[in-house]
């Protein structure tokens, strides 16, 4: 009994340390974990260590390397309610957050990280609950970046998730654009991810209303880029168009502007390929009606 008591009391110096910008000791945080097998203690100190994350970059490598904590994570995501769980959400998308900065130390550690998430069975335990639990919006869009910052960039988890791809195209909805961010993790630089989105017809999801969503356009982009089947198919609809709209409306500058450029590069390259196979075609087949003279 006392010792839980000094941990509350520990946890709540730990607290106010962090709220008041004081340092705060790390090691003895993760010496709580180890020591406190509660539930909900073990909740509330995920929720301390994400804050911490957001204020103290460099201690990413010690939460990233301590296995123990995977194994308290699968836990939470396997046994408690959705409310508790979405702290474990919050808590990998913390861990996991790439800078655009080219970090090439954190990016290690990241990765490193995605490794030990897909090992400890955290990523399968993610995996279940995006198929098959109810919760509410707050707990499925913690869950949704959770679980593709869980896959960016690793083909292994991209791999892992690959049942997933179809399961996005048929839920995604006006209501449900976090899906996007989901397929936008699995299909990037992953070819047997792409070209099963585009089996499953996912290109019918590029609908004018969603590509106003820069996260819509960006995966289009990754997608395009990658497969030439999945450009074709752009062709022969009404998206360049559109495209050009947004161009012409927002300006080129713009975030929409860019992708819209990079997706409208992309299919003007299959549009010429495809007129110089035509053309090769028509001067082929006009010098075989050309006779010689006798």
């Amino acid at each position: 009994m006392d010792v839980i008591r000094k941990q509350d009391a520990a946890i709540k110096d730990i607290i106010t340390s962090m709220k008041n910008g004081e340092p705060v000791k790390l090691m003895k945080l993760l010496e709580i974990f180890n020591t406190n097998a509660e539930t909900d203690v073990q909740v509330k100190l995920f929720s301390i260590l994400s804050g911490y994350l957001m204020l103290n970059d460099n201690s990413i490598e010690t939460i990233a390397t301590c296995s123990p904590l995977y194994d308290k994570l699968y836990k939470i995501l396997v046994n408690c309610p959705p409310r508790k769980a979405t702290v474990a959400f919050n808590f990998l998308s913390a861990l996991l957050y790439e800078d655009l900065a080219d970090n090439q130390k954190r990016n290690s550690i990241v990765v490193y990280a995605r490794n030990l998430i897909r090992s400890s069975g955290c990523l399968a335990a993610i995996c279940d609950l995006f198929t098959s639990c109810m919760m509410d919006q707050e707990a499925w869009r913690a869950l949704c970046r959770c679980l593709a910052e869980s896959c960016r960039g690793t083909e292994a988890n991209q791999s892992y998730c690959t049942h997933l791809v179809p399961i996005c195209i048929q839920r995604c909805n006006h209501r449900n654009i976090e899906l996007l961010m989901v397929l936008q993790s699995l299909l990037q630089n992953h070819s047997r991810n792409i070209a099963l989105f585009v089996e499953c017809n996912g290109m019918a999801l590029f609908q004018r209303e969603f590509l106003q969503h820069d996260i819509c356009l960006q995966l289009l982009a990754t997608i395009v880029q990658s497969s030439t089947v999945a450009a074709k198919l752009i062709v022969n609809t009404d998206i360049g168009q559109q495209l050009r709209s947004f161009l012409q409306r927002y300006g080129p500058p713009s975030q929409l502007g860019q992708w819209s450029t990079i997706i409208l590069y992309h299919i003007s390259r299959v549009e010429e390929n495809f007129s110089c196979n035509v053309a090769k075609r028509n001067v082929h087949d006009t010098t075989c009606l050309i006779q010689p003279i006798p």
